[in-house]
């Protein structure tokens, strides 16, 4: 039996074989995009700068350095997931002497969304406080007015 052979966008049929060997010799097309993003990456300093810059406030870095943040000050900062209720904050904190505070951790400059917001809301109006921090320095600000410093 031969390869099978798969229908492309013209309607010619092409192998396996045929369609991995162009993608292994390259096209032209490829080599022009990749050879522009190559010199933008050079010019920016370089993939390693890029990659530092990128995560310095992504969401999951600003999550880590919450939680990190919340321990060495005594507290806990728990992952909170809630099944069947969409738009909750990330983290719940609990800090000594019973403070109970909520955080919504996003990506530098992002906002929360529609559903978010309703949710934030609702726990303010139970009178919880909610912070949405986005970078290093917002987590350090809230720690700040959490700790009364």
């Amino acid at each position: 039996m031969g390869q099978a052979a798969f229908p492309t966008p013209r309607g010619r049929p092409i192998s396996g074989a045929s369609k991995v060997g162009k993608r292994a010799r390259g096209d032209r097309r490829g080599g022009a995009i990749s050879n522009r993003v190559c010199d933008r990456v050079r010019g920016m300093g370089g993939i390693t700068e890029i990659f530092n810059n990128m995560e310095a406030d992504m969401e999951k870095t600003v999550e880590r350095y919450l939680r990190l943040r919340v321990r060495d000050a005594g507290g806990l900062a728990l992952k909170w997931l809630c099944p069947g209720w969409n738009g909750v904050p990330d983290r719940i904190i609990l800090m000594p002497d019973g403070k109970v505070f909520f955080a919504e951790t996003k990506d530098a400059g992002k906002k929360p969304g529609p559903r978010q917001r309703r949710v934030h809301e609702i726990l303010q109006g139970l009178g919880f406080t909610i912070y949405v921090p986005d970078s290093k320095a917002a987590v350090d600000r809230l720690m700040r007015e959490v700790l009364g410093e």
